[in-house]
Formats: C-alpha cells, sequence, structure tokens
C-alpha cells in the first residue's frame, strides 16, 4: 500500500511542478547551479535567479539568503543529469532552456511522497485504523500545502519530512526506553540536517533533545548518546564550516548579510509583530505588518479547512499517548506562536508555508478524529459526520488546487474557461474543453512523467536486488 501510496504522491506532484519561477526557489537553485557548474558556493553568476531579492552579500561577494540544505540535498539528481539524457523543458520563469531542469525538480516531489509515507507510517504506529491512516495521509497528500511545495524547490517540504522523521523515531526510540546506537545516530543525522534545510529547526532541535533527556534519564547515558553526537556533527559540522567560509564565523547564518530586507538580519526585528494580530493571521485570516507586505494571509483552518477535524481528534489522541503528546503539540504551539510574531508571517505566498515543516504533526489528531467518527455505531449521525469529513477534504483540495493554478507561472486565466463558440453562446463551466485546460494547466511537467517512472523503477530494482542479496 505505501508503495502504490508513493508512486500515486509522486506522479501528481511532479506533474505539478512548473519550474523555477520565483526569487526563494531562484535562490536555492542559483547555489545548487554554482556549487554543481562552478565548485563553490558564491552565486555572482546565477544572481538574476534570485531576482536580485533573496540573496546575501559579504565583502562585496552575493550569496544565497537560503539555508544550504535544500540545495545540497538536490546537489545529487543534479551532478547526474550532467552525464543524463536531456528532459523535455520545463515552463519555468528561470533557466527554461535548460534540459536538465526537470531532473532537479524530481528531488522535492519524491520528498513529498517520502513525507506523505512516512506519515502513513507514524499513524499506525499508533495504534490507528488503516481507514482513518489512509483517509488522513490523502487529505495531507492533495489538501494540504505539502502538495505545493512537493511541486517547488522549496525548503519545506524537505524540512517536513526531517521533522516527521526525526518525531517518528524519537517516539520509537522513547516507547523502547533505550537509544541503540545506530538508531541514535540516524536520528542525530536528521535532526541535525534539519537545521541546515531551515535555520529556525534549531529550536525544534532543542525541543527534541530535551524530550529525549527527561524521558530517557540515565538511561540515554551510554552508546547510543555518542551516536547521536556523532550523527549531530556531521551536518552540523558542515553548517558551521559554510558558515565561516561565506559569513566570516560558525553561527553567522546568510540571514545575518540579506540584502532587501535589513530587518531579517536579527531575530529581534523579525519576530516582533504582534502575537494578537498574528495569531487570527495564521490560523484563520490577516495581514502581515505593513511597513513590509502587509499582504492578507490565508491562515491554517481557512486553506485547508480539513485541519478542522483535529480538534475532534484531540483529546482522544491526549488521553490515549499522553507524554508523547507533550512533544508533538508543544513543537506545533511553539512555531505556531513564533511565527504569528513574524512581520511577514504571509511570506509573500498567503499560504502560511512558515509552518508546513510541522503540519503533519496536527495530523495525528486528525487522524484520531477519523477514527473517532469511524467508530460511531449510530450510522445516522457516522453518515453525516462522514459526509462533513469528505466536504471538508474536498473543499482543501479545491483549495490548494486554485492556490497551484494561480501561482507564478501556472498561466492560468480564468476567463478562458467561457470563450464563446460557434454560436455565439458561452460555454458552460463544466465542459470537457474547460476541465482540459485546468488540468493542462495543473499539471504543465506531464511530459516528464516517463523520467519519474523510470526513476522510481529503477529504485525499486536496486532495492529488491540489495533484499535478494543479503538473503
Amino acid at each position: 500500500m505505501r508503495l502504490i501510496l508513493f508512486i500515486l504522491v509522486a506522479t501528481i506532484y511532479y506533474a505539478s511542478a512548473a519550474g523555477i519561477n520565483g526569487s526563494n526557489d531562484g535562490s536555492h537553485y542559483a547555489l545548487l547551479r554554482a556549487m554543481v557548474d562552478e565548485g563553490r558556493f558564491r552565486i555572482t553568476t546565477y544572481q538574476d535567479y534570485t531576482q536580485y531579492n533573496d540573496y546575501s552579500l559579504y565583502n562585496g561577494i552575493a550569496y544565497s539568503d537560503r539555508p544550504p540544505g535544500t540545495a545540497l540535498l538536490t546537489l545529487p539528481a543534479a551532478v547526474a543529469a550532467k552525464i543524463l539524457p536531456d528532459a523535455h523543458r520545463m515552463p519555468s520563469r528561470h533557466d527554461a532552456e535548460n534540459p536538465k531542469l526537470a531532473y532537479v525538480l524530481l528531488v522535492p516531489a519524491l520528498a513529498g511522497a517520502a513525507l506523505v509515507v512516512a506519515l502513513h507510517y507514524t499513524l499506525l504506529a499508533h495504534g490507528l485504523s488503516r481507514f482513518s491512516a489512509l483517509t488522513t495521509v490523502l487529505a495531507f497528500a492533495f489538501g494540504t500545502t505539502a502538495w505545493r511545495y512537493g511541486s517547488m524547490l522549496f525548503s519545506h517540504v524537505f524540512a517536513g519530512l526531517l521533522v516527521l522523521a526525526a518525531v517518528a523515531l524519537t517516539l520509537h526510540i522513547t516507547r523502547r526506553g533505550q537509544v541503540k546506537p545506530t538508531e541514535g545516530a540516524i536520528l542525530g543525522f536528521i535532526a541535525g540536517l534539519s537545521v541546515v534545510v531551515e535555520y529556525s529547526n534549531a529550536l525544534f532541535f532543542i525541543a527534541l533533545c530535551v524530550y529525549i533527556t527527561m524521558t530517557l534519564q540515565r538511561r540515554l547515558i551510554g552508546r547510543g548518546m555518542l551516536a547521536f553526537i556523532a550523527g549531530v556533527a556531521l551536518p552540523v559540522g558542515f553548517l558551521m564550516v559554510y558558515n565561516t567560509v561565506n559569513f566570516g564565523g560558525p553561527f553567522t547564518t546568510s540571514y545575518r548579510h540579506v540584502v532587501s530586507f535589513e530587518w531579517a538580519r536579527h531575530f529581534s526585528t523579525t519576530f516582533n509583530f504582534p502575537l494578537m494580530d498574528g495569531l487570527p493571521g495564521i490560523l484563520w485570516y490577516g495581514a502581515d505588518d505593513p511597513a513590509v507586505f502587509g499582504i492578507p494571509n490565508q491562515g491554517i483552518f481557512l486553506l485547508m479547512p480539513v485541519a478542522f477535524i483535529g480538534w475532534i481528534g484531540l483529546w482522544p489522541y491526549v488521553r490515549q499517548r499522553g507524554r508523547e503528546t507533550v512533544l508533538v503539540l508543544g513543537v506545533l504551539v511553539m512555531y505556531v506562536l513564533l511565527f504569528a510574531t513574524h512581520r511577514t508571517f504571509s511570506a509573500g505566498t498567503s499560504d502560511t508555508r512558515y509552518l508546513m515543516p510541522f503540519l503533519a504533526l496536527w495530523f495525528i489528531p486528525v487522524a484520531y478524529g477519523i477514527q473517532a467518527i469511524e467508530r460511531i455505531t449510530a450510522d445516522n449521525l457516522k453518515a453525516l459526520l462522514l459526509f462533513g469529513v469528505y466536504g471538508l477534504i474536498f473543499l482543501s483540495v479545491h483549495n490548494i488546487m486554485t492556490q497551484i493554478v494561480f501561482f507564478y507561472n501556472y498561466g492560468f486565466n480564468i476567463w478562458v474557461l467561457q470563450i464563446p463558440f460557434e454560436d455565439n453562446g458561452r460555454l458552460p463551466f463544466i465542459a470537457p474543453r474547460n476541465w482540459a485546460y485546468i488540468l493542462d494547466t495543473l499539471f504543465p511537467n506531464q511530459a516528464n512523467l516517463p523520467l519519474l517512472w523510470i526513476v522510481l523503477a529503477v529504485g525499486l530494482a536496486a532495492g529488491y536486488g540489495l533484499k535478494r542479496w543479503r538473503t
């Protein structure tokens, strides 16, 4: 089932990719191109991909202002692309003539699919029913911003995968009450890498360490702890070297030298928006700092109304899992409060994307809510509530599809849906031609799907061969 789920989600996400279209993904891509083509971190040659907005300047040299983790994770695909056949060109705003660009966009699609499968595994590990787990992950895959950022070179889906993987492994370890060396090394590496992908995940890393320490206490001491430290050292060590080489110190990040928004150089001038104004904006609807963007933001429960089901499952989740909810819900609440004070919590995209790395955590109580409805014995009430569940899911999917087709470079034109035809009438909205237009706009990368399927086939064959070799 998970294999089918992975292939389905990766296919939808990859078909939705439209290239590199903004300054944020352009900054990640500029760093990637600099590493692959020039073997260095400075992005002077590729600065136009940042639209001269998302970049940092240190000693007169231009660098990406994004954390380096996203470019690092896509590096293998970009290197391999140099020796692989050309793919179909993508309708990209940046580097559209590059036939290798399609290989780069494979990576967020695969990471997004892995995030969905990881959530499915996590829900089943909680003892939830297969019905509630599968319903929840499908709602998460196509009714949240996971779809949008699984088709773009932003950091959020990578950070989301690493956060959920770290949480799932931590819960597995603490349930057993012992850190095995291999698990400790993997957990340390994942948690450390999450910070390399997204600087703000440093708070998550601290929360994770505190939870493990408080839960295991003396049982933490041993080879497992040493393995955890060793696992952390590799990604965090790389980040410290990266910061030192490019920005003059191990703890000096790219944000300290960002050009476009000087206030973003310091924590105190970035997270200073009034909390009571930011909370409604990040959870429902509201504008961020008018001195910067002043853009109305679609909060979690407005853009993704399926998230409302989490309130139904919150108490069953807390009652059954007790201490574990301190980590899961504590991390989520911490970041809701933090980003509600961010001066640009709309992030210029009006979709609360800063919370995307932690969104899967809320879908654990969503799954508990769906299971609670599933277990209702009164058929009429159960049917009514399930109708409401599916209504919220379909509304969320509609909202995300709308967000995608109206985003940069998708070129959706609503007036095309009612172009006059032969008898000078108007096309009804539900017309085959209109659906074809909508789907072609939503899936601009259909021509490159065989590339994805070949990669998946090779990966499956390699996995099967490795399994046979071990046995």
